[in-house]
């Protein structure tokens, strides 16, 4: 394996989250984010349709070479399978966590938040994952 520069987190699945369709119900996919570094990685989840979807835990931090499984759960809708053409995306986020920071002390929102706004822009990994709903 060979990650780039800024790659902290291995995502599995790597590029699309899937949902097993049921017409009307609540559908779950889980996201697993691994981190590769030998030092601690803070994240974000988001999505482009929020009112859609469920992410639990939508933000945190990783230890160096932990895991951690998001669980996406889809609000209930209905698609027609023949017209499934569905654009909601997932945009997954990166930063190293420097070392003088406590991991705890991420649980609070607006320590989260002033990480994120003092790390640089290149030092952060940002994914997409595109979303599938599998018509069986």
């Amino acid at each position: 394996m060979n990650p780039s520069s800024n790659t902290q987190l291995l995502l599995d699945p790597p590029k699309e989250i899937s949902f097993n369709y049921f017409p009307k119900k609540y559908l779950s996919s889980i996201l697993k984010l691994t981190n590769i570094r030998d030092y601690p990685v803070a994240f974000k989840v988001k999505t482009n349709v929020p009112a859609h979807y469920v992410v639990k835990p939508h933000i945190g931090a990783i230890p160096s070479n932990c895991s951690v499984e998001i669980n996406i759960t889809m609000q209930p809708t209905d698609y027609n399978p023949q017209n499934a053409s569905i654009s909601d995306k997932f945009l997954v986020e990166a930063v190293p966590v420097p070392a003088n920071i406590d991991l705890s002390s991420l649980s609070d929102p607006s320590q989260f938040q002033q990480l994120w706004s003092s790390t640089s822009k290149s030092q952060a990994q940002s994914d997409k994952l595109k979303v599938v709903l599998k018509f069986d």
